[in-house]
């Protein structure tokens, strides 16, 4: 039996200046393996009230520059299920780079993000029960079921590997109706010597349902930016 959020979350209104500025890269040159779709679109709509948010899509607004990078609070990039070696060519290489050298904080999300090498099914993700900030307003061990994609498919999705210890925290673990159940799905990190925060999602953010998608993001931007 599986729980879910029972309270909608919504992004707060606007209140005065905005409390920071972000740049989300839609990583969408190519084609992606199931729906070619980034989460760009979700990621915009949620912060844009707090947030002063451009977005950058690599498929229409061409190579990153790098340089410009610099001049933002936090960098999202977005890979939906554009598999990360067709997206991330040279350019936005060198600008991942340019932003873990600049000591920028980063978010990344996608279905192929792991790392591992290894790939399964997940249709799900549960709360990892750490306690950790990010995992706030989630209930102990609560299962969210991916929804519904436009091509019908079951996403395999990226396994993320098990952070060794001291090198970060799991939030959201592959549900039990997911293959590898249990495997870390999000993973955040703090650098020890420069407090640099950085967030990790396995699996595309428009798999969540809505409120789920809400709660996430913004508990992760809340923890990335005020280390």
């Amino acid at each position: 039996e599986t729980e879910n959020l029972t309270d909608t979350v919504e992004p707060p209104e606007p209140v005065g200046e905005p409390e920071g500025t972000i740049l989300v890269i839609s990583l969408d040159r190519g084609e992606g393996r199931y729906d070619s779709q980034t989460s760009a679109v979700e990621y915009a709509a949620i912060l844009e009230a707090r947030f002063k948010v451009e977005i950058w899509s690599t498929s229409l607004d061409g190579p990153l520059d790098s340089e410009s990078l610099l001049d933002y609070d936090l960098i999202i990039w977005s890979f939906g299920d554009f598999e990360v070696e067709d997206a991330l060519e040279e350019e936005e290489a060198d600008a991942l780079l340019m932003v873990m050298f600049g000591e920028i904080p980063f978010v990344m999300s996608g279905a192929y993000v792991g790392g591992s090498g290894l790939e399964a099914v997940q249709s799900d993700v549960q709360n990892s029960d750490t306690g950790h900030a990010v995992a706030d307003g989630f209930d102990i061990g609560e299962v969210i079921q991916f929804v519904d994609t436009l091509s019908g498919a079951q996403y395999e999705t990226g396994v993320i590997e098990e952070p060794g210890e001291g090198e970060g925290t799991v939030i959201l673990v592959r549900g039990p109706g997911s293959e590898e159940a249990g495997a870390p799905a999000v993973v955040v990190q703090e650098d020890e010597f420069t407090g640099t925060r950085l967030g990790f999602i396995g699996f595309p953010l428009y798999l969540l349902p809505e409120d789920a998608q809400t709660r996430l993001v913004l508990n992760m931007v809340d923890w990335v930016l005020a280390p």
